[in-house]
């Protein structure tokens, strides 16, 4: 009877230490989430358009602002504006989120003989911030240095514009 005794009180035992160590343990339920947002796009709505210009014998310059407006400064002279024309984006994301816009810094438009000018001073009208639908129209315009005796042609080039969340 002494060893079912002493097997009792070793269960008991053991049992005892279980029961008493889950007195002193907790559990707590913590909660996991996620947003995803809507990512970025753009895309182009309209080329830039300097218009038709009027070289001299001095260097001059052509504005062109985000409205789409030009001016001439210097030896170039605006022959005819009526085609000019802000490049145009459309920007398309997470409602009520802000952007960051990238414009170059430079671009070197050509001729089919190689010729070249340079348009700088990049503008746009961006906001830099998404509207309640997650979108943003905006109008870039620069400056066109316009060289003495600048050659006659039609000169080209392409930039890009880039957006990015901050």
């Amino acid at each position: 009877m002494a060893k079912f005794n002493s097997k009792i009180l070793a269960g008991a035992a053991i049992a005892a230490a279980l029961f008493s160590q889950s007195a002193y343990a907790a559990d707590v339920s913590g909660d996991a989430s996620a947003r995803i947002i809507q990512p970025l796009s753009i895309t182009k709505d309209a080329d830039m358009n300097f218009g038709e210009i009027l070289p001299s014998d001095a260097a001059g310059s052509v504005t062109l602002s985000t409205a789409g407006s030009v001016t001439a400064s210097g030896g170039a002279t605006i022959f005819d504006g009526s085609n000019a024309q802000a490049a145009s984006f459309d920007v398309r994301g997470e409602g009520n989120e802000a952007y960051s816009l990238t414009l170059p810094t430079t671009i070197t438009l050509t001729d089919d003989l190689d010729n070249t000018m340079t348009v700088s001073n990049f503008q746009s009208s961006a906001t830099e911030v998404l509207n309640l639908n997650g979108r943003e129209q905006f109008d870039v315009g620069a400056s066109l240095s316009v060289g003495a005796n600048q050659s006659a042609g039609l000169y080209a080039g392409s930039f890009t514009v880039s957006v990015d969340y901050p």
